[in-house]
């Protein structure tokens, strides 16, 4: 039980941690604020998704995926939904081009590579674009709080 409480305590003070400094980025850092921070929980999350297929045996090609979920946010600022989609569109084709080409590659691992990528960062790249919307740091408070 204490072992519970204690994992709790620590989930608890993570969430608040996290939820300061997406206050900060909202308030303070503007769109680039967001898009960094995007970029930075989308790397960790997707990286925890690809350990998690590992254990269930499947090696996805995560150097591709990092790079296209921390490039989306990136992508999103700088040409708004064109730049997030022609990202997307560059994953999807460089992940079947690695599958072609590699005789190691199966399709379950590139299929768990384009859809962890785009369920986590091109999800997350969108707090970019409701961010530059005209009421973007309003909605966005309303989702966090």
């Amino acid at each position: 039980m204490t072992a519970s409480l204690s994992d709790f305590a620590v989930r608890t003070a993570s969430a608040g941690l996290l939820g300061v400094v997406m206050l900060a980025a909202l308030f303070f850092g503007g769109v680039w604020g967001i898009a960094v921070l995007a970029a930075v929980i989308s790397a960790l999350a997707l990286a925890e998704f690809f350990a998690l297929s590992r254990r269930g045996g499947r090696r996805a090609q995560e150097f591709l995926g990092l790079a296209a979920s921390v490039a989306m946010p990136v992508a999103a600022v700088i040409a708004g939904r064109g730049g997030l989609t022609i990202v997307a569109a560059a994953l999807v084709m460089a992940a079947l081009a690695s599958h072609v080409f590699s005789r190691a590659s199966r399709l379950a691992e590139t299929a768990v590579t384009v859809f962890g990528t785009l369920y986590i960062g091109f999800s997350l790249a969108h707090l970019v674009l409701i961010r530059q919307m005209n009421e973007g740091t309003m909605l966005l408070l309303a989702m966090i709080v």
